[in-house]
C-alpha cells in the first residue's frame, strides 16, 4: 500500500498491458492523520499518458469516492480498480513499454484544501510465444 505523502510517487513493479490491476493508496492529511469518505468533499482520478498528457480510455474526472472504481474505507485506503482498457497499449503498436499516470483530485475542508497526487506506472508489453 501506497502512503499519500509525496505528490508524485512511481510504482516498482510494471503493469502487463491489457491486466486490471488493483492498486491500494492511504490517504492522509497534513497531520499524518487518515482521510476518511466524510472528510472529502470530493475524490476524482484521471489517467493518462505520462509524456503526453493524453487521456487513456476516457478515464477523465471520474467519481472514485466509494463508487464505481474506487472505495475509500474509515481508515484512508483507497482502493482503485484499474480496468483493461486503462491499461491498453493499442495507441503504441509495437511499443515494447509505456508509462501512465493515475492523477488523483481531491478536496478536504468542505472543498477548501484541494488536493492532487499523481502515480506513475510503466505498461509493458508481453511477448508472444
Amino acid at each position: 500500500m501506497r502512503n499519500w505523502g509525496p505528490i508524485v510517487t512511481d510504482v516498482d513493479s510494471p503493469v502487463a498491458a491489457g491486466s486490471a490491476p488493483v492498486y491500494q493508496v492511504l490517504l492522509l492529511d497534513g497531520d499524518r492523520s487518515p482521510i476518511a469518505p466524510p472528510a472529502l468533499s470530493y475524490l476524482t482520478l484521471t489517467i493518462c499518458d505520462t509524456l503526453s498528457g493524453t487521456v487513456v480510455n476516457g478515464a477523465q474526472g471520474i467519481d472514485v469516492l466509494n463508487i464505481g472504481r474506487g472505495t475509500l474505507d474509515a481508515f484512508g485506503v483507497l482502493t482503485l480498480a484499474l480496468e483493461p482498457g486503462d491499461t491498453s497499449m493499442a495507441e503504441v503498436p509495437g511499443e515494447a513499454s509505456v508509462q501512465r499516470s493515475l492523477v488523483l483530485d481531491c478536496a478536504i475542508n468542505g472543498g477548501t484544501s484541494p488536493s492532487r497526487r499523481q502515480i506513475n506506472l510503466t505498461i509493458v508489453a508481453l511477448s508472444g510465444p
